[in-house]
């Protein structure tokens, strides 16, 4: 990989008159969306409603409203404090480990990324954590020089895993990969140096993907997270608040052993970062691409890995409403409301579809003054997003377009993140079970029928409305159906591969 200092080191969105000028502009537009919202919540609160259904309107219309206007805030707060943490040395005497984690990933995959890991130049010792124990491992640890550890059952997953390590090594430091991630040599270097601070209890790296150009599916699945790490994450390390996500971490031992090791669960991170901060450690973010990963590779994979990821995230937010959450400051609750509700946005997906085609069916809410009248905040929010990621990203790509691949791919796994709502509001839990790593031919009908339903309803009630297009003409809400059936445009092109796949 390309060395990035250059490109970090390019100051034109990073420090000095042009970056001031730059939020500056950025005030602006926050201002502009706090204007919209301001002329939308007047328009709704003087419309005229049937008799007795003024406060259910409104309640409905919060309901809806209450996660886009949250996140919208969200992202303004973060856009407004983006700036990158200054870089300290590392200095020499740590004791590291990195712990190399793996369940079922191709041993090809594992025999370069562990050499990797061993390679980093920084004194360290590296871990193997085979949770499948297989034999084969253990002599490719041997003769890669790193420690094998291998455990009795799979209880608590990736966590106990972690934890089983922590037992049986005695770094003062631990930095831990999964095992598609691949780090840089001088990963350590990079990082090791926040431990000067006493308080700092873990630093997080930035998720970067090596695979990222390798396809369509690919693209996309790394665009949904480019604004996540660029921008979202610096802006949460400001508010000390930037969290685990999974790989590509340093964590100091005695801060784990304060909070009694990394905490189990489906987002494992999640909850041992919220533990960790709970706990009064401070952390760090460092955008840098020290040590990239492999995005899914297709429609399954994607929905698999988000299903996962969001059940994990709405349970850790049940368990640490009963503690730990309150233990935060005021802007870190913020900050962890933020990843406990993005899933949210993926599953209003489905109601909002089902909601414009009632009423293209049966038109009684005036959904097209509605529509214009929200339009001003759809597009002032929609522009503290992208402005921030065409100015201040890291990556080209991030800076060159509105990540379309990305929108889509989100869009149609819909039914991934409503399952997960479902099943942790009825405590029913979600199995635990690994992205794969390669794409497949074959595509389970559960990954396009629940979306292929609604889009054909929605196309019905498109095609209803146009045919009593004299009784009352809704052309902006058409529109919008339009808009909602093509966001998921990934859809049929997941569905074509699968079926050329089958024929050959």
């Amino acid at each position: 990989m390309a060395n990035p200092a250059p490109e970090l080191a390019a100051g034109h969105f990073t420090e000095g008159r042009y970056f001031k000028l730059q939020k500056l502009g950025f005030a602006l537009l926050v201002l502009a969306t706090f204007a919209s919202f301001v002329y939308f919540v007047i328009w709704a609160d003087g419309r005229p409603y049937p008799p007795g259904r003024r406060w259910i309107s409104l309640s409905i219309l919060a309901v809806f409203m209450t996660p886009l206007l949250f996140h919208t805030a969200m992202t303004c707060l973060l856009g407004w404090r983006f700036r990158l943490r200054p870089e300290r040395p590392a200095p020499s005497g740590h004791r590291v480990d990195i712990f190399f984690t793996t369940f079922d990933e191709p041993t090809a995959m594992i025999r370069r990324n562990l050499a990797a890991a061993v390679a980093v130049t920084y004194p360290h010792t590296t871990y193997l954590l085979d949770d499948a124990g297989r034999p084969e491992l253990e002599s490719l640890a041997r003769e890669l020089g790193a420690r094998y550890i291998a455990r009795p059952g799979q209880e608590h997953h990736k966590a106990g895993n972690v934890n089983y390590a922590l037992a049986r090594s005695d770094g003062d430091l631990v930095a831990i990969f999964d095992a598609d991630h691949r780090p840089e040599k001088d990963f350590l270097d990079h990082t090791v140096g926040y431990f000067e601070d006493p308080e700092i209890g873990f630093v997080q790296i930035m998720i970067t993907f090596a695979n990222d150009d390798a396809g369509l599916f690919e693209q996309a699945s790394a665009q949904t997270a480019l604004d996540y790490y660029n921008i979202a994450a610096v802006g949460k390390d400001r508010c000390d608040a930037a969290g685990l996500m999974g790989s590509n971490a340093v964590l100091r031992r005695s801060a784990l052993q304060d909070i009694g090791l990394y905490r189990p669960g489906l987002a494992e991170d999640l909850e041992t970062s919220l533990a960790l901060h709970a706990a009064g450690w401070h952390s760090a973010y460092v955008r840098r691409p020290l040590a990239p990963g492999q995005t899914p590779a297709d429609l399954p994979s994607f929905m698999k890995q988000q299903l996962k990821w969001a059940s994990g995230v709405f349970e850790a937010a049940l368990r640490s409403f009963r503690g730990p959450f309150w233990k935060l400051t005021g802007l870190q609750k913020l900050c962890y409301l933020t990843r406990f509700t993005y899933y949210l946005l993926g599953a209003m997906v489905l109601p909002n579809m089902l909601a414009v085609a009632a009423t293209l069916f049966w038109p009684i809410f005036d959904i097209e003054n509605f529509t214009v009248a929200l339009l001003p905040l759809t597009l002032t929010a929609l522009a503290t997003r992208v402005v921030p990621l065409r100015l201040w990203s890291l990556q080209e790509r991030a800076r060159r377009g509105f990540l379309f691949k990305g929108t889509s791919l989100v869009a149609t796994a819909w039914p991934a993140y409503s399952m997960a709502l479902l099943t942790s509001l009825l405590r029913r839990p979600v199995p635990f079970v690994a992205t794969p790593k390669t794409a497949r031919a074959h595509l389970p009908a559960g990954s396009y029928l629940p979306q292929l339903i609604v889009i054909l309803v929605m196309l019905c009630a498109i095609g209803w409305r146009l045919a009593h297009w004299q009784q009352r003409a809704l052309p902006i809400t058409v529109a919008v159906g339009l808009t909602l059936v093509a966001s998921q445009w990934i859809l049929p092109v997941a569905m074509f591969r699968a079926w050329r796949s089958s024929g050959k």
